[in-house]
This record gives structure tokens, C-alpha cells and sequence, in this order.
């Protein structure tokens, strides 16, 4: 190998390093790209959470007050029922249909 080869030969694992170098430069660009990409949706995606979270248990409590008052209704509904005013009433309605028969 004469001085020129070794040159030469130099130069070329010099121009490889810089290649490398470059490309290395490139994949970290692409690389934080893709991380700063993730860190937005993750962003969104979390406040996307928040928010339904929020309107769930915005849901839950609606139907636990709901629940509640049918719950309410019911056992009025049933009270009303079984007064003596209600039967009576009921009777003589009943009464009064199978007289216009």
C-alpha cells in the first residue's frame, strides 16, 4: 500500500464518518419529530379523557337522581293505592263500567 492508497483510503473512512454522522443527525431529527408528535396526541388524548370522565360522572349522578325519584314516585304510587280513598273510588268506578254494560 503506497502513500497515495492510504490517503485515499483516509479520506474515504473520513467521508464514511461524516456519512454516518449525517445520517445519525437525520434519524434524531425524525426520531424528536415522532416524540414530540406522541407527546401532542397523549396531550389530547388525556384531556379527551378528563373531559369524558367529567360527562360520565355528570351521567351517573343524573341517574342516581333520577333512581331516586322514581324510587320516590313509587312508593307514592303505592301509598295512593292502598288508601281507602283510592279503593273506594276505584271500586265505584269499576262499578260504574259494569253498569253501562
Amino acid at each position: 500500500m503506497n502513500k497515495e492508497d492510504r490517503v485515499t483510503g483516509r479520506l474515504d473512512s473520513t467521508r464514511i464518518a461524516e456519512i454516518n454522522l449525517e445520517q445519525a443527525l437525520l434519524d434524531f431529527e425524525v426520531a424528536n419529530a415522532r416524540v414530540l408528535d406522541l407527546t401532542q396526541r397523549l396531550t389530547e388524548l388525556n384531556a379527551e379523557l378528563l373531559n369524558t370522565r367529567q360527562q360520565l360522572e355528570s351521567v351517573r349522578l343524573s341517574s342516581s337522581q333520577a333512581q331516586t325519584e322514581l324510587a320516590v314516585a313509587t312508593e307514592e304510587n303505592r301509598q295512593i293505592k292502598s288508601s281507602l280513598a283510592y279503593r273506594g273510588l276505584r271500586f265505584m268506578g269499576d262499578a260504574r263500567a259494569r253498569m253501562k254494560r
